[in-house]
């Protein structure tokens, strides 16, 4: 199997803690860079911009936010369409919240266009992009650390009900219905 190295453009001060075991790590998006720093060729997150430093990687992933229209395009302008490293995005958010974040959906689709390989991390973002663009997009949930996780077990632990609460849906209806009995 090929081994590939892989590079998020984010600021990597954000994960400063993710490759020690003693700080909290951070889920998501952010074990992309672990998953093939451990299983492919290496992985890092770096803000980069010129041809030379992105040549450097087999993949250069760019997570989709409201504010970054343009990096997919300078990026892709930089690779041109004949380079071997290939320029991944994806985004994060369901379906429900694409017009909060993206208010103009032909922006967006265009953003899309410039990446080699497009991917959500739900089934139906995945099948409405596919829908959009009309061409492959992948569902990849993001990576998850699970052994990471056992240095924060507890042996003895009280019960608890765990309700999540997250900024994209400030809903407490259904979890307080599950833990008010």
């Amino acid at each position: 199997m090929t081994k590939l190295s892989y590079v998020l453009i984010g600021d990597p001060m954000a994960v400063a803690g993710t490759k020690t075991k003693k700080e909290p790590l951070l889920s998501g998006l952010w074990q992309w860079h672990l998953a093939f720093h451990k299983y492919g060729k290496k992985g890092d997150v770096r803000l980069l911009r010129r041809r030379e430093e992105l040549e450097e990687y087999d993949c250069v992933h760019v997570n989709m936010t409201g504010g970054n229209f343009a990096l997919l395009h300078q990026i892709r302008d930089e690779l041109g369409t004949s380079s071997s490293t290939k320029l991944i995005t994806n985004i994060d958010f369901d379906v429900g919240a694409w017009g909060r974040n993206w208010p103009y959906p032909t922006l967006l689709e265009k953003a899309l266009q410039c990446a080699d390989l497009v991917f959500h991390v739900e089934s139906r973002g995945a099948s409405v992009l596919e829908y959009v663009l009309k061409r492959k997009v992948y569902c990849l949930p993001h990576p998850v650390d699970v052994h990471g996780l056992d240095a924060y077990k507890k042996i003895n632990r009280d019960p608890y009900v765990l309700n999540i609460y997250h900024r994209y849906y400030p809903d407490i209806t259904t979890g307080y219905w599950c833990i008010r009995d």
